[in-house]
């Protein structure tokens, strides 16, 4: 498949199957060996069972509707953040139903191959929904998320395919922050941040704007595990945009939204897609495997958790 026909089937599978809670499309989309890797504790996450999997999120949220915020296409990947949103209506996190409102994100990189979705890699913003329903107190660093003011253009598949682009120099500011949160070092962060660099949330929240935002969030990662190790997973440039999904793990030695140290180890998932301009970076949308990290650290107490069900389909 091409840019042109990823894109397209992405859009289908948020506006059909998401939205419209209409499977017929999943057969045409999916590979029978689709893998779902999800941001779960003790990450990498183990792959669910290879058939056909689609969010079962339609009970617990009858009207569930997903906003596509951002989105970089190239010709084997697809990376997409989401605004969801949807009534509490059946039991989640052990809360029976509220018929509150809730708003979350959700940050993805899709697989292609032969055609079909093959994979997808998933950070998803669990610890907003807990915050909204009570499970937790809020905490520091966690914004909730504003619900949107309508559709946005890219839901229904207007506008033009992005390009692809290997170009080295379109990822040199990602590979600048990985360096950073690596070793620590912020001065180079301010020759690829841009003056105006806004954060749109899902991991550490509140932060300034421009190259501050992204230097004060390495300190405050390197602080609470000073034994931080990166590891990226994909990395990958599509016309104005890059994509960086990544594990982080260290040792939780300092405050971390506001917890103090518990002296455990960690791994998390994060998936990020920026936008660049003039060769820095503009904008991100970025979320991470935030409820996870948390339990591995055991400040969250075992709750049922299992929002998003696999569904077997049926042979035709």
């Amino acid at each position: 498949m091409g840019i042109a026909e990823n894109k397209e089937a992405i859009l289908r599978y948020f506006y059909e199957i998401v939205n419209k809670r209409d499977q017929t499309a999943a057969r045409q989309l999916f590979s029978p060996q689709f893998i779902d890797y999800r941001s779960r504790a003790g990450l990498p996450a183990d792959p669910l069972e290879l058939h056909h999997h689609i969010p079962a999120t339609g009970t617990i949220f009858p009207d569930v509707h997903d906003d596509i915020e951002a989105i970089a296409v190239t010709d084997d990947k697809v990376a997409i953040r989401v605004l969801g949103t949807g009534t509490h209506s059946q039991e989640l996190f052990g809360v029976p139903a509220t018929g509150k409102f809730l708003t979350w994100t959700a940050t993805m990189v899709w697989q292609f191959s032969a055609n079909y979705i093959t994979a997808r890699w998933l950070a998803f913003d669990y610890l907003s929904q807990m915050i909204q329903l009570g499970v937790i107190p809020p905490l520091k660093h966690v914004v909730i998320p504003q619900a949107s003011t309508g559709t946005l253009p890219l839901l229904n598949g207007q506008g033009q395919p992005l390009a692809s682009s290997s170009e080295p120099e379109q990822l040199q500011p990602l590979l600048q922050y990985i360096a950073a949160l690596k070793t620590g070092k912020l001065t180079p962060l301010n020759e690829v941040i841009a003056s105006d660099y806004t954060d749109h949330g899902g991991w550490i929240d509140g932060l300034p704007t421009g190259p501050d935002a992204l230097k004060q969030e390495v300190s405050i990662l390197r602080e609470a595990f000073p034994d931080l190790e990166i590891t990226p997973q994909h990395m990958f440039a599509a016309g104005e945009y890059a994509v960086l999904h990544m594990l982080g793990t260290g040792t939780h030695q300092g405050e971390f939204f506001g917890l103090p140290a518990t002296h455990k180890r960690a791994t998390w998932m994060t998936v990020g897609i920026y936008r660049l301009e003039n060769g820095k970076l503009k904008e991100r949308w970025i979320d991470a495997s935030r409820l996870p990290l948390l339990r591995q650290l055991e400040v969250i107490p075992p709750l049922p958790f299992e929002p998003l069900a696999p569904l077997r389909f049926l042979p035709e």
